[in-house]
């Protein structure tokens, strides 16, 4: 969702420099929120027409097939306060891994880069830092790979339905 925690404008920023390194990419941002328009007229103002794709709302079940049409996912969030009392969900972060797509995240407590670090570049907080990640995983293929299968394997090891169903099952039964 385009909420301002997500700084979707960094995201943008970060694409616009990568663009002037690298020709042939485009970024797909999936989703919609307050600060879409916006987020749109920043693309328009520093990225060349087409190469930032604006999908809107998308039905849940067809996110994967989004997901499966890109080579990398980015999941960056602003480290703010709520970022320290709420928290942020690392569930995108798992549905990247599970596309197989190379992963760069944003700091998020209790998660990365603890948990991911294996199967995504954590971490990332600023701007720079967020177009140098980028630009790794575009142009070091070896790396994108070495983040998918090590994702995809994290994803199947740690965050399957049968998985996640014996981890509920045990400590439903631990209340019994």
């Amino acid at each position: 969702s385009f909420r301002p925690w997500h700084d979707v404008f960094s995201i943008i920023k970060a694409f616009s420099r990568l663009r002037k390194s690298v020709d042939d990419v485009k970024l797909i941002m999936v989703g919609d929120g307050p600060l879409r328009k916006e987020a749109e007229q920043v693309a328009l103002n520093t990225c060349p027409e087409g190469s930032i794709i604006f999908t809107g709302a998308v039905q849940r079940d067809l996110v994967p097939v989004y997901l499966r049409a890109g080579d990398i996912g980015v999941h960056f969030a602003l480290h703010t306060r709520r970022l320290e009392i709420v928290g942020e969900s690392p569930l995108k972060i798992g549905e990247y891994m599970a596309s197989q797509l190379g992963v760069i995240a944003g700091p998020i407590p209790y998660v990365c880069p603890k948990e991911y670090s294996d199967g995504a570049i954590c971490g990332v907080r600023t701007e720079d830092e967020l177009y140098k990640a980028m630009h790794t995983l575009i142009t070091d293929t070896e790396k994108q790979e070495e983040l998918r299968t090590k994702g995809w394997k994290y994803v199947n090891k740690n965050l399957s339905m049968r998985v996640i169903s014996e981890r509920t099952y045990k400590v439903l039964c631990s209340r019994c």
